[in-house]
């Protein structure tokens, strides 16, 4: 194991909180102009809490400092926590299932079965709206309404604006 990852691995200090899945991206569309760029992705299971927040920026930066130079990352998080024990059952089938596994990629694996819907504790919903116009906005949140995803029991209603 490299040493810059070796770091990352130990769970000393970690203190629990809601099983996250997390994924680093530096995507393609966000760098077509960077020279020598590729596409670059990690995932994995993070438990976050207020005192876990700084280790898993100081992971996010120490993947940014990996990549090429005006290369733009991604930092994304699972809006629903997962439910611990759904994941380890979903995983340990999922290793027994399929032979073709690499298993140097465990976490990757792991956050992919735990991203699954089975897995999560609630339904929240993030909406991420890229149109700057509110009027859009507007009716784009009412069409959400419309359809009674906000009336289902713990649905929640995000709008990201950027």
């Amino acid at each position: 194991m490299a040493a810059s990852q070796a770091k990352w691995t130990k769970n000393v200090g970690i203190a629990e909180g809601d099983l996250k899945v997390v994924l680093f991206h530096s995507r393609n569309k966000d760098n077509r102009e960077v020279e020598g760029f590729h596409e670059r992705r990690q995932s994995f299971l993070w438990y976050d809490s207020l005192e876990n927040r700084d280790r898993l920026f100081e992971r996010f930066d120490d993947f940014v400092r990996h990549g090429v130079k005006g290369e733009n990352s991604r930092l994304y998080m699972s809006l629903n926590a997962r439910r611990p024990e759904k994941v380890k059952k979903a995983l340990i089938i999922e290793l027994l299932e399929k032979d073709n596994l690499r298993i140097g990629r465990i976490n990757s694996i792991a956050a992919s079965v735990a991203a699954r819907k089975e897995c999560a504790w609630g339904n929240a919903w993030l909406i991420d709206f890229d149109d700057h116009n509110e009027d859009h906005l507007n009716e784009a949140v009412e069409n959400e309404r419309r359809n009674d995803y906000d009336k289902r029991p713990g649905f929640r209603l995000l709008v990201l604006l950027h």
